[in-house]
Parts: C-alpha cells; structure tokens; sequence
C-alpha cells in the first residue's frame, strides 16, 4: 500500500492505516475465525490484485512489471485451486469493467499472456488433471453443478433477496462503515496526469464482487469479502485527514450497523435452510 500511495507527502500513515483499517475490519477479523475456503481465496486474490497494481502502474520499469504479472498470475492460479473458476472470474471481469469504463486498453498487452498462462496451467492444472483421473465424475460435478448450476438456480438452497449482502457489508466493516461514501467517491475520481487509473480499478473490483453475488442463485455472508482488501485500499487516503472526525466516524458506522442488525432478521428468514456439507 505504501507503493501504492508513494507519491502522498503522508504515504507510510497511509499504508500502516490502510492496513490496519482492513486488519480491524468486523468481517475480516470474523472470518478469520471460521473453517472455510473464503478467507485462503480472497488471501490468494488479494495478492493478485497488489501484483497487478503494482505491474500496471506508470513508473514501473520492465523488469518490475514482468515479475509482478508472473507474480499476479501464480495468485490467480492458487485462487482457482483453492475456490475454483472465481479465481479467474473476478480478476478479468474486474479488467473487463476497467477498460471498459477508463478506455485504457493498452494495459491488455502488458499482461504477458503467454507466460502467464503456462505458470497458470503449471500450477494449477496438475491437481485437476489428477482428481479427474482418479475420479472421472470430479469435472462435471466442480466446473457445472458446483459452478453454472449454483450460481444460476436455487438448487444449493442458498436463497435471499437482493439486499442480502448489503446489511453483511454494513456490519462487516465496522468501525469504518462511515466511510463507505468516501471510499467511493475516492474510486470514481479520475486521477490527473495518470495513464493507469489504479483508484477506479479497486472500485471496480470491489463493485464486481458485491454485484456478482448478489445476482447469484446461491449467497452465503463470506462471498463479498474478496471485496474488503479493496476497499481498505480505497479508503486508506483518507484516514490521516480524518482528526477529530473520527470520532463522528465511527459513531455513524455503529449507527449504519444498528440499522443493518434490524434489517438482518429481513434478509435471514428468506434463507430457508443451513447448507448441509457433503461427508
């Protein structure tokens, strides 16, 4: 983060309040604590998103930006392997939306696709080339039933409507859920003198991931929090001129959270069900 921020005269109280804003975080410090794969592939793609930001950005020398891709790749790779094909998804859905949005399509040849791929397919491939001999129906049931069929149907009886992740993300950022109208008014500005638009990228990212599982067929709480790191991001520049607001702050986020406890019985009755986990 402090990379990230270099050019800030107040850079390193940036990135230590960037990085402990997303270290006291409600959710993340919560899911921390649970026995899931969502923690490992938001870990995992975190670190594919800071390897990109740190290849793509427009000082960055050759050398920098072919280690960081390869570097962005390998996350990627151990994404897929850890939670299947959202490794993949949310980092070029988020490419897509970004390039779309800023017109800035020469970063798609500084991704060294070639390479890129073959370290993917290196690291990844193997797992599921051995599962699926071993166990020729694995395929099917991961990249279809698991996949397509859960996220388009209601099959995994997952259910809960529209709203469903925005009490969670109201919550879950406690005691900096205030901060959610900066954060992103801070992601839409354009940045001047700038080719690669880093701020509108993690907006970009963060909108993804809570718009993608919200149209699912199928949500759990711990979807959205490959969204997190992003927004802690987003709103580390502006925590050193918060001063005495802070205070203010963090009394609206609990006033935020007390409102999203009262709609959460809303959103939990829709859920018919708890998951029951295949032994």
């Amino acid at each position: 983060m402090r990379r990230l921020y270099r050019h800030a005269p107040d850079r390193d109280t940036i990135a230590w309040g960037g990085a402990a804003l997303l270290g006291s975080s409600a959710w993340w410090i919560g899911n921390g604590h649970f026995l899931t794969l969502d923690m490992g592939v938001s870990a995992f793609l975190t670190m594919a998103l800071c390897a990109f930001v740190r290849a793509q950005q427009d000082d960055s020398t050759v050398r920098e930006r072919h280690l960081a891709m390869l570097a962005c790749w390998a996350a990627v790779a151990l994404a897929t392997l850890s939670k299947g094909l959202i490794g993949l998804v949310i980092p070029g859905a988020t490419l897509l939306i970004y390039t779309l949005w800023t017109r800035h399509w020469a970063i798609w040849r500084r991704l060294h696709p070639v390479m890129g791929m073959t370290l993917f397919l290196v690291i990844a491939a193997p797992w599921f080339a051995r599962v699926s001999a071993c166990s020729p129906e694995f395929a099917h049931f991961f990249f279809i039933h698991e996949h397509f069929q859960r996220y388009a149907t209601h099959e995994a009886q997952r259910i809960g409507p529209w709203y469903f992740f925005i009490p969670i993300l109201l919550v879950g950022l406690l005691p900096w859920s205030a901060l959610l109208p900066g954060i992103c008014w801070q992601g839409w500005q354009k940045q001047p003198a700038a080719q690669f638009q880093i701020q509108r990228l993690l907006l970009a990212w963060a909108g993804f991931v809570f718009v993608f599982f919200s149209i699912s067929g199928s949500r759990l709480p711990a979807y959205i929090l490959p969204m997190f790191p992003a927004l802690a991001m987003l709103a580390a520049p502006l925590l050193p001129g918060m001063g005495k607001k802070t205070v203010w702050g963090i009394v609206c986020s609990l006033l935020l959270a007390g409102i999203a406890v009262l709609l959460a019985p809303l959103t939990w009755h829709r859920v018919p069900t708890l998951p029951v986990w295949p032994r």
